[in-house]
């Protein structure tokens, strides 16, 4: 398992490195199961997530457990079981400084519109899962921008949000150890706004996603597919006016 090597940062709440890495290594460590030594009546729930841009490489992650309730109960796919996607193996990290930390699996693909997961359950059984760049609309951050301002709202590009839409924008520094941000949305969804962020440059990320049930699943497992829309370009923060 790779190290957790960063601070998380949200909402001006800091959560040392320290604690996470050890709460990482405690759920992570005792909870791994290889998928060969499951039961033949226990069943696999399916988690995916595709990442579209216009501007960025298409970023795919995949997660399989066999108690959605649990937190972090993950499965490596051995013996019969393999993921694919677009006919290409995807890699297993556990945990590593790309991923999202609740997908054990990630692959980068290039600019596509459509992703089709191929899930191996047995040698006779397979579970195929499609995302299309056309389920969730695009959103880009605006061009002319130089900065940005702590407690100062800005509003992004595209259409609005549309019902069981969520949007999510980040800022994230490796300098002096690797740091994330969130940005706090106003209530119709246009406005962002970000405190507690020191000045300095960063890599600011906007995304739109949807989220959807699985539509091939090995029942009555029922899985999650999460599609996004990102847009992403470094910028400077400015202290607050």
């Amino acid at each position: 398992m790779k190290r957790v090597n960063y601070w998380m940062k949200r909402s001006g709440y800091i959560v040392s490195c320290v604690f996470v890495l050890v709460m990482c290594c405690c759920l992570f460590s005792c909870t791994e199961e290889m998928s060969e030594n499951l039961k033949a009546t226990d069943v696999i729930f399916q988690k995916y997530r595709v990442d579209f841009s216009n501007t960025q490489d298409t970023w795919v992650y995949a997660r399989f457990v066999k108690d959605e309730d649990k937190a972090f109960n993950e499965l490596k796919l051995t013996g019969e079981q393999q993921i694919t996607v677009n006919d290409k193996s995807m890699n297993y990290h556990y945990v590593n400084d790309q991923a999202p930390v609740d997908y054990s699996y990630s692959l980068k693909l290039g600019k596509v519109d459509q992703v089709d997961f191929t899930f191996q359950r047995t040698k006779n059984k397979q579970y195929k899962n499609t995302a299309l760049r056309s389920a969730v609309l695009p959103v880009s951050i605006p061009t002319d921008w130089a900065f940005i301002q702590n407690d100062v709202a800005w509003k992004w590009n595209g259409e609005d949000l549309k019902a069981g839409e969520k949007l999510e924008v980040t800022l994230e520094t490796d300098k002096d150890g690797y740091a994330i941000y969130y940005g706090s949305i106003s209530d119709d969804g246009r406005e962002v706004t970000f405190s507690n962020v020191p000045k300095g440059d960063y890599v600011l990320t906007l995304r739109r996603m949807v989220v959807s049930e699985t539509q091939d699943n090995d029942l009555p497992a029922k899985g999650e597919m999460t599609i996004c829309y990102y847009d992403k370009r470094k910028i400077s923060v400015k202290e607050s006016v």
